[in-house]
């Protein structure tokens, strides 16, 4: 947007000078500060805001104004490309104010710092000191009316401030550092700044509001842009001679420098180029004599070192570059093709910079097989022209690693992949594992990964009888269908087909017990249990079981005993230790009946009272059975013999 002041409050010199101004900073929230400083001034008929850290004028947009005040906090939009039009508008007239951080550590660029137009530049900020302005040049018109300038608690300002080759120090810090600095080598004026336009009504430490800064900038500014110094009416830019009063612009010679301003204002000897000089005495025709930044007597558009003093201006080699700035001056070696600062007869490394050499090897980088790892060798083995030092396959029998996984081809465990891709940490790549997050693989070979598989260690599609989905060699119930395999008590055995869920110790197959319960699930209880104890049947009670009637308990049994070594349990009389008499037993059990050493008769009858209870040959009267006389038949015939 435009804004207008109609009326002049501020006049730093006898009369004030109607100018435009275009505020251009990269610094859209505090520069809302010295915009509103500007017009209240009422020293200017225009002032312009621009943000700059977002937009670049166009060359259009700056001839518009006689003054452009420049300066960044966030960086402008394009500082090469608003250098070089600032550049083209100071080459047109133009001035420019510039202040920090533009001037310090957030410069302009393109031509205008190529090109020497800064008054001053730096490259470091200091703050935290508060400073004051002392002036170097009292008079001069910028400082008209600065009685004093106080920089505020923090000062912002470039401590290494330096002014450029012809500019002018119009006042300093009381530190030493220039504050304010004018350059007119230009057609146009410019005043550098080294200073942070933001004041102490915005910003925490900028400029004392209390004291003249407004004052100071209004006076750049004006100087800068003042569109007719000489007071002829016309601006400096339409003006043929700037400085002297030339209303009416006469110019004999039509050389378009005005003849009240013109050494030359003839045909017999013109001012061809502007400059002030006489053809005659011009040193450098076609260009401004004037310019000459390194003050060796010659203007820069004829100096062969314009940067660099030469006021011999020998060139030995004849290239139009002269000794004095000369990489190479000699006829004997006149060449620097690669632009390293290295003749090529000494170039180490034709082509490329020699100063790049990161490794320090002394071999540049652009020749060094091992750019950046010191190799002085420079050994290149397979010849692929990275040296051994720092060729992860340096041999001819393995000479390329074509993955890139800095593994050499023919040790490659996954040739195509990046063999340092492991998430399972099994020493087989990603990219080559059928199962790359199972260290373990397929174990059992069934195709199924061991994270994955149902049963590992055995075939998962093997036989099935219950169609499960889990094969017989691992299904805790091949015949039933129980494809969640629950087994609450962990013994091995499904739910589904455990008899006794909750006993880990109970499962079919397992060892009966003495405890009431159905141990091995084959439907009895305690029937062939491992700690039965052992019974034989003792009908005569006589403590001696019969051997052919043994059995196994696990409760305690009458007419039972624990041992087999009765030899007759149809009569207590006959008994292991038993003794011996004449009743037709075998009393002790020593396999012999009634022994002939008794004596017992031959007609030797049983005596009635023989085994009335517990004899399996008796009857019930004590009297032996037919079947059990029968039995002993055998035994009286042989007595009567």
């Amino acid at each position: 947007m435009k804004y207008v002041v109609a009326a002049a409050l501020f006049l730093p010199w006898s009369q004030a000078h109607a100018t435009s101004v275009l505020h251009c900073a990269a610094d859209p929230y505090n520069g809302r500060d010295p915009q509103q400083k500007l017009e209240d001034s009422g020293a200017f008929d225009v002032v312009d805001f621009m943000d700059c850290a977002s937009t670049t004028p166009t060359e259009s947009d700056l001839s518009a104004y006689d003054v452009v005040f420049v300066y960044s906090n966030y960086g402008f939009r394009d500082a090469n490309l608003l250098g070089d039009r600032l550049a083209d508008y100071i080459d047109g007239g133009g001035g420019v104010v510039e202040a920090q951080f533009s001037t310090g550590v957030l410069p302009l660029g393109g031509r205008y710092l190529s090109g020497g137009y800064q008054a001053m530049s730096g490259r470091t900020l200091y703050i935290g000191t508060r400073l004051t302005l002392v002036p170097d040049e009292p008079g001069h018109p910028i400082l008209d009316g600065v009685v004093s300038f106080n920089g505020g608690s923090y000062s912002y300002h470039s401590g290494d401030m330096t002014l450029s080759s012809g500019a002018s120090l119009i006042a300093s810090w009381d530190n030493g550092a220039p504050v304010v600095a004018t350059s007119e080598l230009f057609p146009g004026r410019i005043v550098g700044l080294n200073l942070y336009p933001a004041s102490s009504d915005v910003l925490y430490g900028g400029w004392d509001s209390s004291s003249d800064g407004t004052q100071l900038l209004v006076n750049a500014l004006e100087w800068a842009g003042n569109p007719d110094p000489d007071g002829d009416g016309l601006r400096n830019n339409e003006d043929n001679c700037p400085e002297f009063a030339n209303p009416f612009q006469e110019d004999v010679d039509a050389d378009e420098l005005g003849d009240v301003c013109d050494p030359c204002n003839d045909f017999v000897d013109p001012d061809s180029d502007g400059d002030l000089a006489c053809d005659s005495v011009d040193v450098c025709q076609g260009f401004d004599d004037r310019v000459d930044p390194d003050f060796d007597g010659f203007a820069t558009g004829c100096d062969i070192c314009p940067r660099d003093t030469d006021p011999t201006q020998a060139d030995s080699d004849a290239d139009g570059i002269g000794d004095a700035c000369d990489v190479c001056p000699f006829l004997t070696d006149p060449f620097d093709s690669d632009n390293d600062d290295v003749c090529d007869g000494v170039d180490i490394c034709p082509g490329s910079f020699d100063r790049v050499d990161p490794d320090l090897d002394q071999l540049p980088s652009g020749c060094d097989v091992c750019p950046f790892v010191a190799d002085p060798d420079q050994a290149d083995a397979d010849g692929d022209l990275l040296g051994d030092a720092c060729d992860l396959c340096p041999t001819l029998a393995d000479p390329i690693d074509s993955d890139g996984d800095r593994v050499c081809d023919n040790a490659d465990l996954c040739l195509g992949a990046d063999d340092r891709d492991d998430r399972d940490a099994d020493a087989t790549p990603d990219e080559c594992d059928d199962c790359p997050d199972d260290p373990l693989d397929d174990s059992d070979g069934d195709t199924r990964c061991d994270s994955v598989d149902l049963c590992p260690g055995v075939d998962d599609f093997g036989p099935d009888q219950d169609f499960d989905g889990f094969p017989d060699d691992c299904d805790n119930c091949p015949a039933d269908f129980d494809d969640s395999q629950r087994d609450f008590d962990g013994d091995g055995f499904g739910d589904i087909c455990d008899c006794r869920i909750g006993f880990a110790e109970d499962y079919p197959g397992a060892e009966e017990r003495c405890d009431f319960a159905d141990n091995d699930c084959d439907g009895t209880v305690d029937v062939g249990a491992v700690d039965a104890v052992q019974y034989w049947q003792d009908v005569d009670g006589d403590g001696f079981g019969n051997p052919a009637a043994g059995f196994e308990s696990c409760n305690p049994v009458p007419n039972a005993a624990k041992n087999d070594e009765d030899c007759d349990d149809g009569s207590a009389l006959a008994l292991p230790g038993g003794v011996e008499v004449c009743d037709l037993l075998d009393n002790d059990c020593d396999g012999v009946v009634d022994p002939a050493d008794l004596g017992c008769p031959v007609d030797e009858e049983l005596p009635p009272s023989k085994v009335t209870t517990g004899c399996g040959g008796c009857d019930q009267q004590g009297t032996p059975s037919g079947a059990w006389l029968l039995a002993l038949a055998p035994l009286v015939v042989r007595r009567r013999r």
